[in-house]
């Protein structure tokens, strides 16, 4: 997080310093709002320090800024602010999360720091007193600005764990290990970090097509992402292999033991894009790809295996909120509209609604309202749109159907959506309705009351080459 500091510059006799220079190390409502007031200043210079300064402050300038100005020139220079802002913010979501730990740090305390240092949850249960890092023999042992994968790796291998699915929340919970052989992933040169990614070789099989006889060498790889990211897909490319011998020497495709003074030439592969399966509830999914088992030499006891990685992931989720819905309920109102960098979230109805199911007759629901049983609910139409989709918003895109949306009110009560239908599908906006149990006493009294609909606040594209190395063939 970039801050910097604005030097006070004050007017005095035979000066004439710009007013608007405060003092300030970190963002807060008064030095936001005297830089907000220059962006409305009669001279141009002015109000494009402002803005620069505003920018200068990074993405913890944004819960500062006004929703919106009076002055049109400044409305748009406020606009620009915060558009580039989120975006960085969202981008800077799908960079590697990292962890700084003192030595020696208790291991209650490291799920909250870990939190706050990356927003990824995490849950273990270790034995009171335990400590992490432990000092070496020099004395140090202290993490700083560690990758989130590479710290966990580290953190489980320490106290042989292994990473399990949180039921019902998006984090990782930490197990005991039952592995034969100790866990030592950190050392394991056969993962690849990238970004919020983790890609691990699992398994090599070979496999015989009895019809032809022909070989085959199939490589189950393990993706894993880090929980605070919700990737949509994700693609492998292998692009080249490098094999070695038992001794650790190149092996040429042919099976030809490389010139002492070069290497065996790798084998090329087929460019072919394969796609990792993304769960809804997962942390990690799995991968099989094929290799030419024909081509890779009989001594060859292992592979250094090369590629290209790519993924479509949502940045971090935004609440839209949209409030006075006692006045739009069961009357027409214009189209409201909010967005962020890449995204715009509409409402543009409000209604209720006794729904019936498919086997209730008119006849029944009658009889149901007159015991005081009928259902109804407070239907919201809602659409988003989204400036980049990169084709995340494809009906086989399980995304797009969760639910989060809820009725908030200021006493702290909530209700959540019951479901939601599909109203419209483009390739970049989604219209649908959105569902939520009420009662006659809601529908009377909507004052207090607003509705929040959680969505990303942007979908993006990472892309990385990949290395695993030294993968042992069976």
């Amino acid at each position: 997080m970039k801050y910097r500091l604005i030097l006070a510059a004050f007017l005095t006799a035979g000066v004439g310093a710009a007013p608007w220079h405060v003092q300030a190390e970190m963002p807060n409502e008064t030095n936001v709002g005297v830089l907000v007031k220059a962006l409305s200043s009669p001279s141009a210079a002015k109000r494009a320090e402002a803005e620069k300064e505003l920018l200068e402050f990074g993405p913890a300038v944004l819960p500062f800024l006004p929703e919106s100005v009076r002055s049109p020139e400044a409305r748009m220079r406020l606009n620009r602010v915060r558009t580039q802002l989120e975006r960085q913010t969202a981008e800077d979501s799908l960079e590697a999360g990292r962890v700084t730990l003192e030595a020696e740090t208790p291991v209650s305390e490291i799920p909250d720091k870990v939190v706050q240092q990356t927003q990824d949850l995490v849950e273990f249960t270790l034995p009171d007193g335990s400590v992490y890092p432990p000092k070496d023999a020099n004395g140090a042992a202290e993490l700083k600005d560690v990758p989130f994968w590479e710290f966990l790796d580290l953190f489980c291998d320490e106290f042989q764990l292994e990473p399990q699915t949180m039921t019902g929340k998006k984090g990782l919970r930490l197990v005991r290990s039952y592995r034969e052989m100790p866990r030592s992933a950190a050392e394991n040169e056969r993962i690849a970090y990238l970004g919020p990614f983790r890609l691990e070789p699992l398994k090599v099989t070979s496999t015989l097509l009895l019809a032809s006889d022909a070989p085959g060498t199939l490589l189950q790889l393990e993706l894993a992402w880090e929980p605070r990211i919700q990737p949509v897909f994700a693609y492998l490319t292998l692009t080249e292999a490098e094999f070695f011998d038992a001794q650790g020497r190149p092996v040429g495709a042919e099976g030809d033991f490389a010139e002492e003074s070069g290497t065996a030439k790798p084998l090329k592969l087929p460019a072919v894009e394969h796609e990792i399966l993304i769960g809804q509830s997962e942390f990690r999914a799995l991968c099989d790809l094929s290799l030419p088992g024909k081509k890779i030499p009989p001594e060859a006891r292992s592979m250094t295996l090369r590629g290209k990685f790519s993924a479509v992931a949502c940045g971090t989720k935004k609440d839209f909120t949209f409030g006075e819905l006692a006045f739009k309920l069961d009357r027409p109102f214009p189209p409201v509209t909010q967005r962020t960098a890449s995204v715009l979230v509409t409402m543009t109805a409000l209604h209720s609604e006794k729904v019936l199911h498919e086997t209730e007759t008119q006849a029944d629901a009658a009889l149901e309202k007159e015991r005081g049983a009928v259902q109804e609910f407070l239907i919201a139409s809602v659409r988003y749109r989204y400036e980049e989709p990169h084709e995340a918003l494809e009906s086989h895109r399980t995304w797009i159907y969760e639910n989060e949306a809820f009725l908030r009110h200021s006493d702290g009560r909530c209700i959540p959506a019951q479901r939601s239908e599909l109203r419209r599908q483009t390739p970049n906006e989604i219209a649908l309705e959105l569902y939520f149990p009420a009662d006659t006493e809601l529908l009377k009294e909507l004052s207090g009351w607003e509705l929040v609909y959680p969505r990303p606040g942007g979908i993006y594209e990472v892309e990385s080459p990949f290395e695993l190395k030294r993968v042992p063939l069976p």
